[in-house]
């Protein structure tokens, strides 16, 4: 519900390199931008005046979004860039972000993700505007694996823009321990998780109606093609599960990773019972949710809660290892069940466990949509949010970060 005493309250929400109207399973979609968009639209429902800053990587303007409004500020050419190559441009995506808030300064900027923090430092270093930082994944995060395309001054650059924010926002009580290695205390974090589209992601009144021997054992499991995501150990699991079905969703199938994982799917024996549904648009994920009777995530490393808080709204019980957002969300044998270690046996001696035993896996579902809709709402994710945003006051002053002003290189800072 709007709330017309929050009508002042101008939040810039900075997403340099993810594009928030984009959809998260198709070209230029991601999790960081769907979390952007919907909390914007949460913050919109508030009755805050919401702007999100994006890079322009096509035609220039304004768009409406739901609640908010989106404007692509230019950096470099209007097209998709490479990770390396958007780095090198964010000091004149900066640059358009110091000219706009020197005109109009918002009451808080909040920026989602490393780069988008980097900007917002070089364009506020001598402005009176809060920054609220969320890093959506650290580099140095125990059991993060690094891309090979990652720029070799991340690391040096999260620390940067860690000592620059007013406040950093972890999506996960671990990500709070893991802020550490960029020098944040815990005093300068807070813990407010990623939230899921209650009105997408619902329990279906007919799931549980069926007799468990007309239903069809599928497991459900998500995730890029890329050894800490944990899809190997799930494909190597199904092997030890008879008569039950693996979909894997989202990753590229046909990438070097998703060839992995099918040479895996041959030489065990389940090719036949592995579907590759790759990366599909957000509004089918929660029929493909529904549609399994189980879901299963087994990451070394997970900042957020992804889809595993997305099954949850939608009554299907969960199987997850506890790191991350997946520790928060999943309350052992209340909400879900959790992995002890990421073995092929110990995966498989638990999915075996709950696939035989249709009663729990109902108590488990309708604990788990019960918890997603009252912890998880992108409601209350943006109340709790803003409620942090008003917390913050002025910003402190001129602060001296070492970084160069907005229109020159960006710093080149250890990796």
């Amino acid at each position: 519900m709007r709330d017309p005493q929050h009508s002042r309250t101008v939040v810039d929400l900075v997403c340099y390199d993810a594009d928030p109207l984009a959809d998260p399973g198709g070209p230029g979609g991601s999790s960081v931008g769907l979390h952007v968009r919907e909390l914007a639209s949460a913050l919109g429902r508030l009755g805050c005046r919401v702007t999100v800053l994006t890079r322009r990587a096509g035609p220039e303007g304004e768009e409406r979004g739901s609640g908010f409004t989106l404007v692509r500020l230019p950096a470099g050419p209007a097209e998709p860039l490479g990770v390396c190559e958007a780095v090198g441009r964010v000091g004149e995506f900066a640059e358009g972000l110091r000219q706009r808030w020197r005109r109009s300064p918002p009451t808080v900027v909040h920026a989602h993700s490393w780069m988008s923090g980097l900007a917002s430092a070089l364009a506020t270093p001598d402005l009176d505007v809060p920054v609220i930082q969320t890093f959506h994944g650290l580099a140095g995060a125990p059991g993060r694996t690094a891309p090979p395309a990652e720029p070799p001054q991340r690391r040096g650059a999260e620390r940067v823009v860690a000592q620059r924010a007013r406040l950093v926002l972890a999506t996960s009580t671990e990500e709070v321990e893991h802020l550490a290695v960029v020098g944040v205390t815990r005093r300068s974090a807070a813990v407010i998780p990623g939230g899921v589209d209650l009105a997408a992601f619902t329990v279906n009144p007919t799931r549980f109606a069926a007799p468990a021997s007309a239903r069809t054992r599928t497991v459900l499991a998500a995730g890029r093609f890329t050894p800490e995501s944990g899809l190997d150990a799930v494909v190597a699991a199904l092997a030890l599960v008879p008569d039950a079905g693996l979909v894997l969703l989202g990753g590229d199938p046909g990438s070097e990773g998703g060839q992995r994982v099918r040479d895996l799917a041959e030489r065990v024996g389940v090719t036949r019972r592995v579907r590759f549904a790759g990366r599909v648009p957000h509004a089918e994920v929660p029929a493909l949710l529904s549609a399994a009777d189980l879901v299963v995530s087994a990451p070394e490393y997970e900042h957020g809660n992804g889809v595993v808080v997305e099954a949850m709204a939608c009554g299907t019980p969960v199987l997850a290892l506890p790191v991350g957002g997946l520790a928060d969300a999943v309350v052992d044998e209340i909400t879900g069940v959790h992995l002890r270690s990421r073995a092929p046996r110990h995966i498989a001696a638990r999915l075996r466990s709950l696939l035989d035993s249709p009663l729990r896996r109902e108590a488990l579902g309708l604990a788990g949509a019960d918890r997603a809709s009252s912890r998880y709402s992108w409601d209350r994710v943006a109340a709790e949010t803003l409620r942090v945003y008003l917390e913050q006051g002025p910003a402190p002053g001129v602060v001296d970060t070492g970084l160069p002003e907005p229109g020159v290189a960006v710093p080149q800072v250890a990796g």
